[in-house]
């Protein structure tokens, strides 16, 4: 997303993990710093080499961590949006879109996983 009043490269990096213990969300960010640390990086020297009109460019990265049950910190979330400039009233329809996409996420991963365990064993038929 690029913000061109403010000269912002916004990079989005959504991460879906399993949200079993209370601290899903920090593992899930530093996999996506690092992931994303040489794109970062590069997009930073290119800034940074800059001239004339095209100077004084800033890269962000925004990261949304949601867990495979649905879990999404609301805090974290928030400053996503707040940074991104999405307006207060829009925030919590986005947060329930993302919940609903990471639900529908696991559900197809669950019915491939039984239909693949089924197939195995040779029954072709849910029961």
């Amino acid at each position: 997303m690029v913000d061109w009043v403010n000269k912002v490269l916004f990079v989005l990096e959504f991460k879906r993990t399993s949200d079993q213990k209370r601290d899903y969300r920090e593992p899930g960010e530093s996999r996506a710093k690092a992931q994303r640390d040489i794109l970062i990086k590069s997009h930073e020297k290119v800034v940074r080499g800059a001239n004339d009109i095209n100077e004084g460019w800033k890269i962000k990265l925004i990261i949304f961590v949601g867990g495979t049950s649905g879990s999404v910190n609301v805090r974290t979330f928030n400053d996503n949006m707040q940074e991104l400039q999405v307006i207060e009233s829009k925030r919590n329809a986005i947060r329930t879109g993302l919940v609903f996409e990471l639900l529908n996420a696991q559900d197809a991963a669950l019915c491939s996983y039984f239909a693949q365990r089924t197939e195995a064993r040779g029954d072709r038929q849910w029961k």
